[in-house]
């Protein structure tokens, strides 16, 4: 065993708990990948009904919508950016 073997210690075995965390991982994985191969179609559906649920609380500016999905290393966010022109019911 060299210098480095003596200090890090021998090769550590992989035990149960390694093993279900790199398939914990690799789920976790496959499932922001799919959320990422989400169709056109899909997502435009998403935006409409997201839309649908904030106009019955505000007037919004249709024109100026934009639904993305963004990912880091850890997670994928659906942003919106949906202009609000005010909430509804009230005088201004």
């Amino acid at each position: 065993m060299g210098l480095l073997g003596w200090l890090t210690g021998p090769p550590k075995e992989e035990t149960s708990k390694d093993e279900a965390k790199k398939r914990l991982q690799l789920t976790i994985f496959h499932d922001r990948m799919e959320i990422m191969e989400l169709s056109p179609d899909r997502l435009e559906a998403l935006k409409q009904d997201l839309m649908d649920v904030i106009a019955k609380y505000f007037e919004i500016n249709t024109t100026g919508t934009e639904c993305t999905l963004e990912q880091d290393e850890k997670e994928v966010a659906f942003v919106a950016n949906i202009p609000v022109k005010r909430l509804k019911g009230s005088k201004n």
